[in-house]
């Protein structure tokens, strides 16, 4: 038996029950459509599976616990997204250059755009070494068996 799914976008006073494979591939039609503009290979391509099997899922076959974790990880979504009620699965993630990045790190990447070459090459700098300097930190608080802490940086207004 498949569990319904109700959630609070479901329209109030109808008798509207979604079981939890049409919301899966209702959803998976969303993730589609606002990361790849409806282009199955370009999704199939993100999730490093064959684009005959995405649109069998898109279409008919049946998304299974697994394959809807798997999507999940893949994409950066969080876990259960699929299952969501539709209309919320897709979060806050959109596709830069073939990577799967949020919005806000899309918006860093576009005002990077506007600076000059040089100040975009400083900052790359920072970044690599920033970056570095974690990987290293990381590494060593591992052998010491100690919890990692990422500092954060605050923007100015």
């Amino acid at each position: 038996m498949i569990a319904p799914v109700v959630g609070d976008n479901y329209p109030i006073g109808e008798n509207w029950v979604m079981d939890i494979d049409q919301t899966r591939r209702q959803n998976l039609h969303q993730i589609c459509q606002q990361l790849t503009d409806g282009n199955q290979q370009k999704l199939a391509d993100l999730l490093d599976r064959a684009q005959s099997l995405v649109n069998r899922y898109l279409n008919e076959k049946p998304i299974g616990s697994r394959f809807a974790r798997y999507v999940e990880e893949r994409l950066g979504l969080d876990k259960g997204a699929l299952d969501a009620p539709p209309g919320t699965a897709g979060g806050d993630m959109v596709l830069l250059h073939h990577y799967l990045v949020s919005k806000e790190m899309a918006q860093v990447a576009a005002d990077l755009e506007k600076l000059d070459p040089e100040v975009r090459e400083q900052i790359a700098v920072m970044v690599h070494t920033l970056v570095a300097n974690k990987r290293r930190s990381d590494r060593s608080a591992g052998k010491r068996g100690e919890l990692i802490s990422i500092p954060r940086l605050e923007a100015d207004a």
